[in-house]
């Protein structure tokens, strides 16, 4: 008796294995799916943050900013655009922001340098006034720099400010100062020294303003330059009054009368009369000239002195004043 078998061994495992096949090419697929779509993600990802870090680096840059910052930026700014999902406005508005930028940086280096040039040439001749003055200048706008270039600008002044201070106490000098009318307080830069005319000693080597002033004259100032240790006597210093107008109505007395209204300046303390001011015939007299301080008003008639009064003219007189000869 035969028996036929049921099933072709062979036929098995070639099923067996297209099934298998049929897996991993599924498998594969969906691998394949998956990972492509994963890499899709994180590029678009990648270009997310680094359009992120590029706003941020742009908002973050300043004037204080070191130029390699700048420098970053537009590799970043290039990295970017090199992609494939870049956005074109992102872009455009980034090269906007960093060309300005690059133009304030740009005019910060202009002016350090500037600043730089000034530093070294500042002069020994200059007063201390002006030497601080320009310290303080520099040291403000240091603030304005990165760390590297607000540090090379800040040692070079200082090195330069030390040289320079040497330079002025090597110098001793004695300024004679005078002033007509004389007694004028009398500063040097600023300083109160004493009464003109007098001789101020251990002046440094540099640019000195002198400066006077006296009870109804204007200020006046006069610039002393000291180069050596020596006695210097600067031109005499003449104050000039300090006027305001003031008007002056003569009544009583003899109608036909000549009539002579005179002005004096006279000392502080009243003592003597120390300068002839000015003179008008007539009955009514108009001073536009009238110094401050005080002042002796004089009246004749007919050539004989009929009234005398001292006024105080400190801010100008705004009515006129009365002379009345029958008093």
């Amino acid at each position: 008796m035969h028996i036929r078998p049921t099933s072709n061994p062979r036929r098995g495992g070639i099923a067996l294995v297209l099934l298998v096949l049929v897996i991993l090419l599924s498998v594969g697929g969906l691998g394949y799916y998956y990972f492509t779509a994963n890499a899709q993600e994180r590029y678009a990802s990648e270009t997310v943050q680094l359009a992120k870090a590029t706003s941020q680096a742009i908002y973050r840059l300043n004037e204080r900013s070191p130029r390699g910052d700048l420098d970053k930026i537009h590799a970043q700014i290039a990295l970017y655009q090199a992609r494939d999902d870049a956005d074109p406005k992102l872009i455009e508005s980034w090269t906007k922001q960093s060309k300005t930028i690059e133009e304030s940086l740009a005019k910060r280096d202009a002016q350090a340098a500037q600043m730089q040039t000034r530093a070294s040439e500042f002069s020994s001749d200059s007063s201390l006034v002006e030497l601080e003055t320009f310290d303080a200048e520099i040291k403000e706008f240091a603030k304005s720099l990165d760390q590297g270039t607000r540090n090379r600008l800040l040692t070079a002044w200082s090195q330069r400010k030390n040289q320079i201070l040497a330079e002025i106490q090597s110098v001793s000098a004695t300024i004679i100062a005078k002033s007509f009318p004389s007694g004028a307080k009398t500063y040097l830069d600023g300083e109160y020294i004493g009464l003109s005319s007098l001789g101020i000693q251990n002046v440094r080597k540099g640019k000195h303003l002198l400066a006077f002033e006296k009870d109804g004259y204007l200020p006046t100032e006069l610039e002393v330059l000291v180069s050596q240790s020596e006695t210097i006597e600067p031109p005499l210093v003449e104050l000039q009054l300090a006027v305001r107008p003031i008007q002056v109505a003569v009544v009583g007395g003899k109608q036909r009368a000549k009539i002579s209204v005179s002005l004096e300046k006279t000392a502080d303390n009243n003592d003597d009369i120390i300068l002839y001011i000015d003179e008008q015939e007539g009955r009514e007299a108009t001073f536009s000239q009238a110094p401050l301080g005080r002042i002796r008003l004089s009246v004749t008639a007919d050539l004989r002195l009929a009234a005398e009064q001292i006024i105080e003219n400190r801010e100008g007189l705004q009515n006129p004043i009365v002379i009345d000869l029958d008093q």
